[in-house]
């Protein structure tokens, strides 16, 4: 019997958020950096530098401990108001853990936009026929839209065997556990997502990334470390200071973890959802892909918890909708359209790590006041 390592979703409520008057006479903790943003800066220094300052008093004086933060950016119409670095720099790279689900939605939608696949109605059996004859009848019937949504019927991930072969085809093979149609937060959704676009685009993961989403954006991912998916908390690992994608046993590139970026790289990406999938007057994304992805698209979860669309979770602010790619421990790729802006933060791995919530309350006392 397979044995399976659950991952289950944080209900989580946004809570009322208290007001904070912030002081202007902080210094930043570990002092920011100075180097050229990778979007515009901002026309004048007077919002750049209030925003920044907010940013630091609330840091270093909220109620919530937030010293695990390692950058806070936050960019407006494309230019960009505040990059504050702590115990950190703009070079530095971090795993984005899950908000790499995000990245292989925007995947997802390049591919359907370039017509590498050809709709969210396609199943496993379909897109994946070299395992065909060994998938269960669940597995097969699985649609692209599924996954997506975390509604596929599978409950857990296969993590305590990752670092055995065959990581795909064991799950295909094993099928969803519960019921297609039901929202559980897992791993394995993702990473069949992942094994879909190596084939559709008949390379690998990072190489199409590389050719339709990284490159276009300005991501430097070369050289590129792609150590093992089952060591990324190693500390080995996680000390290599380089973009990296980590892979299965099989080569395949993670779906649900293992990207590292830097915290501008992360901007890029909420950039280009923020307009409409167009990076610098071209079409790299389809914008009813964007509308679709970044809103519930889980019944279930309405009024209950934060909705869900396409692998991005839906994080209203107090009075601004908002949606965001969300990793383990504070990595946040936060869009907030009627406010043209995209907030940042990456984080250091805490054990008692702050929740979204904390983040949240953060963007809103904090960063909002400062966006006109």
């Amino acid at each position: 019997m397979m044995r399976y390592w659950r991952w289950s979703a944080r209900s989580v409520i946004v809570a009322p958020l208290l007001a904070l008057s912030v002081t202007c006479g902080a210094q930043p903790l570990g002092g920011p950096a100075t180097s050229a943003p990778p979007t515009a800066v901002a026309g004048s220094a007077a919002p750049r530098a209030a925003v920044g300052t907010a940013i630091d008093d609330y840091i270093a004086h909220g109620s919530v401990n937030l010293q695990n933060m390692r950058a806070v950016l936050v960019s407006q119409r494309g230019e960009l108001l505040a990059e504050r670095h702590y115990h950190s720099d703009a070079a530095a790279y971090a795993e984005i853990h899950s908000a790499t689900k995000s990245v292989m939605s925007t995947l997802v939608g390049i591919a359907l936009t370039k017509g590498d696949l050809k709709s969210l109605d396609q199943t496993l059996g379909e897109l994946l026929p070299q395992h065909r004859s060994v998938m269960s009848k669940s597995s097969a019937r699985t649609s692209l839209r599924q996954l997506l949504t975390m509604t596929g019927g599978w409950t857990a991930f296969y993590d305590a065997e990752t670092a055995k072969p065959n990581l795909v085809r064991r799950l295909l093979m094993a099928g969803p556990e519960g019921d297609p149609g039901t929202f559980v937060y897992s791993n394995v959704g993702p990473h069949l997502l992942s094994a879909v676009l190596a084939q559709a685009s008949g390379t690998s993961t990072l190489a199409y990334a590389q050719r339709v989403l990284f490159d276009p954006l300005g991501i430097n991912s070369q050289p590129a470390f792609e150590g093992p998916m089952a060591q990324r908390d190693n500390p080995g690992v996680v000390s290599t200071n380089s973009f990296r994608w980590l892979r299965d046993p099989d080569g395949l590139h993670a779906g649900p973890y293992g990207l590292a970026l830097t915290a501008r790289d992360m901007v890029k990406i909420g950039e280009l959802w923020l307009n409409g999938g167009v990076w610098r007057g071209r079409r790299i994304l389809n914008a009813d892909y964007i509308a679709q992805a970044s809103t519930n698209q889980v019944p279930e979860l309405e009024g209950k918890i934060r909705g869900y669309g396409y692998l991005w979770w839906i994080t209203p602010l107090v009075s601004h909708g908002a949606y965001s790619a969300q990793g383990r421990y504070g990595q946040l790729i936060t869009v907030v359209p009627d406010l043209r802006a995209v907030i940042v933060i990456s984080s250091r791995v805490l054990d008692d790590a702050p929740s979204i919530e904390d983040h949240l309350a953060m963007m809103d006392a904090a960063i909002v006041p400062g966006l006109s």
